[in-house]
């Protein structure tokens, strides 16, 4: 059954000029999947403090010649976009990615990535960057991170931005492809731009040490912290079987913009980390989460309690043996300090296989490893969101369940007063299967996940639906007579769900009516 959302007006509140909508809504639930604009293939939302969406999305017109555009858009209240800045392809220039983050007070940035050259194959990566400030529907001119750098980056380029407006990119640029093992070299670079002023980059990895995977997250502050797996050992064999691999992290202080210290998480340099997850809560508390192969490749994690402290030494979050490997999805940072990890979990066979949610509180335990999925669950990508401290994830993966393999995109909810969290939802119906992007609070009372489906190569959205339709248009005369017939409309739109047909209370213990 289709999500609907109703709105119930009160024509005497309406008749005072008092343009309001009552409470009367559905329950907060899971809306139907919404495509995106036909031709978005892939979308990334961020949202201001009060619900308004910028998105930024790329549109891939041609393979063959590769054609390309991206577009930075905010999004009204009937759902139309409005286009601020355009980015087209050109012969031997294409963009590719787009990210975007927003500030409550609606300053934002985006990193777009492009490919540069005649031919794919050999074709170079430029990364830039662009800020709108707070008030503006006016992007700054793109701006180049550095030097075009060899194609291969293991991850785009990731911007944040605090509630100050101060935004930040994380970027992975490979320096070095030779032969005959294509060994390479990639930095982790961040660029930092505070409102008022422009972009600067600098290097965070050790020179010369193989850096990938950086994550980045931003606090109430504007204080940034990275971390990032890097290469500290290892000879330059074509099954890398030496390499070794460690967890770092590096803080930028917001108040005075110096880079502090980088801090092995790992505690000690033995044994090989895998790609990190990291969330920060407002007031700076921070978790990172890894797979150490150690014994057996198992899911760690450390915390730090603020953003002037250290990363605590790392703790297995599965050691009861259970788990022949586990691998961390995504973690999450409540608004009190409740820190959640969403985990792959690998038994004894793949029957046993399933995606996991666990929350400790501040100075807590761990919950014991739960499955949010069903069992036989392989997942292929994970993210963590919140509206408050109610924690919502979501995954994407395939599903065996005794039969033919099919592909899942689900969500769960754990609320913060609850001590578990509620059954698994098809976001989409199986065997729909969905490449997840992210998911995000809209500050407006719902979370919204975004992916695309291969099959159309379309982005598509679905939520959480919490927040209430809003009033679009409302014409209502300065008067009425007693006896004498009047007109009244008013129409609603809710973000992401259908809306009933309005309902209407006169006020004077009169019938009420139904309609826009």
């Amino acid at each position: 059954m289709a999500h609907m959302r109703s709105a119930l007006v009160s024509a005497a509140t309406l008749l005072l000029g008092l343009m309001s909508t009552a409470t009367a809504q559905a329950a907060p639930d899971w809306s139907p999947p919404t495509p995106l604009p036909a031709t978005w293939a892939t979308a990334s939302l961020g949202f201001d403090g009060t619900g308004t969406q910028t998105a930024g999305h790329v549109d891939l017109i041609s393979l063959s010649p590769l054609v390309t555009r991206v577009g930075l858009a905010t999004r009204g209240l009937d759902g139309a976009y409005t286009e601020q800045l355009g980015l087209d392809s050109t012969p031997g220039d294409a963009p590719v990615t787009a990210e975007v983050a927003v500030a409550p007070n609606g300053a934002a940035a985006a990193c777009v990535v492009r490919l540069v050259g005649p031919d794919l194959a050999t074709a170079k990566q430029r990364y830039t960057a662009t800020y709108r400030p707070a008030g503006s529907s006016t992007w700054e001119s793109p701006e180049l991170l550095g030097e075009d750098v060899a194609k291969g980056s293991s991850q785009p380029c990731r911007p944040v931005i605090g509630p100050g407006g101060t935004a930040a990119v994380s970027f992975e640029p490979l320096t070095n492809v030779p032969p005959p093992f294509q060994e390479h070299v990639s930095q982790v670079r961040l660029a930092v731009h505070p409102p008022g002023g422009g972009w600067s980059t600098t290097s965070l990895s050790t020179s010369g040490l193989d850096a990938e995977f950086a994550r980045i997250a931003v606090d109430a502050a504007d204080t940034v912290t990275v971390g990032w797996r890097e290469r500290y050992a290892g000879a330059a064999t074509a099954d890398k079987a030496d390499d070794k691999y460690a967890i770092r992290a590096r803080l930028r202080n917001a108040s005075n913009g110096v880079l502090g210290a980088t801090q092995n998480v790992m505690g000690s340099d033995t044994g090989i980390a895998s790609t990190p997850s990291l969330a920060v809560g407002p007031d700076g508390r921070a978790i990172i989460a890894w797979q150490w192969s150690r014994a057996e490749p198992q899911v760690w994690t450390a915390e730090r309690s603020s953003a002037s402290g250290s990363f605590a030494a790392p703790s297995q979050l599965i050691a009861d043996g259970t788990a022949t490997s586990s691998f961390p999805l995504a973690v999450g940072m409540s608004p009190g300090g409740t820190s959640h990890v969403l985990f792959e979990y690998g038994g004894a066979n793949s029957s046993q296989d399933y995606v996991g949610l666990v929350r400790r509180p501040p100075g807590g335990s761990f919950t014991a490893p739960t499955a949010a999925s069903p069992k036989n669950t392989g997942p292929l990508a994970g993210q963590l969101a919140f509206l408050g401290s109610d924690a919502f994830a979501a995954y994407a993966g395939t599903f065996a369940g005794g039969g033919p393999s099919t592909t899942i995109l689900q969500g769960v909810r754990w609320g913060a007063n609850s001590p578990s969290f509620d059954g698994f939802r098809d976001l989409l119906a199986p065997p729909a299967g969905a490449d997840l992007r992210d998911a995000k609070a809209d500050n407006d009372g719902s979370v919204v996940v975004t992916y695309t489906t291969p099959a159309d190569g379309r982005a598509g959205v679905v939520a959480y639906d919490g927040g209430a339709p809003k009033l679009l248009s409302a014409s209502v005369p300065p008067a009425a007579s007693t006896g004498v017939a009047v007109a009244l409309s008013a129409t609603f739109a809710d973000a992401w769900s259908s809306v009933e047909p309005t309902r209407w209370d006169f006020g004077d213990g009169t019938p009420g009516a139904t309609g826009n």
